[in-house]
């Protein structure tokens, strides 16, 4: 029944709407079928699972996709909503921005996944921004599987938290960070999956496609015509150096934006604390320790306020 099925805390049904998956209960060693498909969820069937003390449902894991872009169009009001426990909310942004981005990278120059994109960026940001410990939470449920789209949503979040410690007041600035920065691989999409996948170092003919994804995420990007000016630094600056030896253009450190400087160090971070097929994660300490090591490569500044917020984390 396990692969079957996945549990759902029951504080993710909101009520009054209508749900379009089927909502099943744990009987012993069964599922039970209690709701069926595109029926209104209101407070009469909130009380009937209260007062059996019922705190999870299962759903089949085929809806699962459904199940998630449920709680994206949802989102504003769980993060909103003081019943929900904080640790609940951390699964349910981390989980509905895991989904979401798979859609991007499935379909990356549609437009309508990108405004998707910002509008969970702009409810995630309102989480981080309302609970001093929701990014404890959140780094409590991330990943440390190392995936483009895994990444991808970790690299947002931490970007978004350094924001936030760098004290960046203007909350659309902040916005526009967070969204550049949870799309910042998108043009990965464009690299052969050989290269991306493999396990060893890659050749010189392969490092130079790789070199090319921070180009092809801005051109799809561009295409779509929705992101903010300010959220292209992201995109295709998190692999410009301090030293000026970076990629794609070798900017020197005064000519890199300050969202490409902040989502660098969110880059590397992340990379350095999940696990590949040739190599474990690392934890906190120790990444770091190898960061700070790699002093050509971040704003120094910048990478000072990143240890002391991982500090505090």
């Amino acid at each position: 029944m396990s692969s079957m099925y996945i549990t759902v805390p029951i504080e993710s049904l909101r009520l009054d709407t209508v749900i379009d998956f089927d909502i099943y209960l744990k009987r012993k060693s069964e599922a039970v079928l209690y709701r069926e498909a595109n029926l209104p969820f209101g407070e009469k069937e909130k009380e009937k699972l209260t007062d059996s003390k019922i705190k999870e449902v299962l759903i089949l894991n085929a809806d699962r996709k459904k199940y998630y872009k449920y709680i994206e169009g949802n989102l504003d009001k769980i993060v909103r909503d003081d019943a929900v426990p904080i640790e609940k909310k951390s699964e349910l942004v981390y989980g509905a921005s895991k989904e979401l981005v798979l859609d991007v990278l499935e379909n990356p120059r549609s437009g309508e996944n990108i405004k998707r994109s910002g509008e969970l960026i702009s409810n995630t940001m309102h989480f981080i921004l309302s609970d001093k410990t929701s990014l404890r939470h959140l780094m409590n449920v991330t990943s440390y599987d190392y995936y483009t789209y895994t990444h991808s949503v970790n690299v947002g979040l931490f970007s978004i938290a350094l924001g936030t410690k760098l004290e960046i007041k203007d909350e659309e600035d902040l916005f526009a960070l967070g969204w550049g920065s949870i799309l910042h691989d998108v043009g990965k999409t464009q690299v052969q999956s050989n290269i991306l996948n493999k396990d060893g170092p890659l050749s010189d003919d392969e490092f130079f496609q790789m070199k090319k994804h921070p180009i092809y995420g801005g051109e799809i990007l561009h295409e779509t015509e929705v992101l903010p000016e300010k959220a292209y630094g992201s995109v295709l600056e998190h692999h410009e150096k301090a030293s000026g030896k970076g990629y794609p253009n070798k900017l020197a450190l005064k000519d890199i934006s300050y969202f490409g400087k902040i989502t660098a160090v969110a880059d590397v971070f992340d990379a350095l604390t999940t696990r590949r097929s040739y190599k474990p994660a690392i934890d906190t300490f120790k990444a770091l320790s190898i960061m700070k090591g790699m002093e050509e490569h971040f704003d120094p500044d910048i990478f000072k306020s990143f240890v002391i917020l991982m500090g505090e984390k």
